[in-house]
């Protein structure tokens, strides 16, 4: 894949902020119980935060589910550490037009899990970013943030864009009938009330 090729699939993932094999059915999970999946779960979500933060965006990588991360690097035709430099240069030069004010989580959903036994919950997450032409200027973006079980390890993504969206059903045709909330975007000058 040519280089511009695979920084433009990095810089899709990197604004979208975390977007294998293709199977149609899922295996079982490994039987848990919801008090041992709810075990890591704050602890990952801080984890995440953090790496995001401090614009880590590359290390964003490890917390993406890993059949979608399968096929995300299948797709693009380079490996994981290839992918995290790509992603995190795609952040650089996305830095260059606009600087991440804050990323938080809000209060997650109740537990719930798929057919399969799978655990997910949904998660209500708020980015705000300035742009740098116009620091005064700030993007507010509002969305639901999937967290999911693999092999009892919680994993993040968000599916507020069509090809994320695809690309994870493929990976994991049992959420087709999981509804994610809309995306939202307002735009607000700083010192305003929110």
């Amino acid at each position: 894949m040519p280089r511009h090729q695979s920084l433009a699939v990095a810089a899709l993932l990197a604004i979208g902020l975390l977007t294998s094999c293709d199977s149609k059915t899922d295996a079982p999970q490994p039987e848990i119980t919801v008090e041992e999946a709810t075990a890591g779960f704050d602890q990952r979500l801080a984890e995440f935060e953090t790496t995001l933060n401090e614009g880590r965006i590359g290390d964003m990588l490890d917390f993406m589910p890993p059949k979608l991360l399968a096929e995300v690097l299948k797709q693009s035709g380079v490996n994981q550490k290839q992918m995290k430099a790509a992603l995190q240069e795609g952040w650089t030069q996305t830095l260059d037009t606009v600087t991440l004010e804050s990323f938080a989580f809000g209060e997650p959903g109740p537990i719930k899990s798929t057919e399969s036994g799978r655990f997910y919950r949904l998660i209500p997450s708020e980015l705000t970013m300035s742009m740098n032409d116009d620091p005064d200027t700030l993007v507010d973006a509002t969305s639901e943030t999937l967290a999911l079980t693999d092999g009892g390890t919680w994993y993040v993504v968000r599916l507020d864009q069509p090809p994320q969206v695809e690309l994870f059903h493929k990976s994991y045709p049992e959420f087709e009938s999981v509804e994610v909330a809309a995306p939202t975007q307002t735009t607000r000058n700083r010192g305003d009330d929110q």
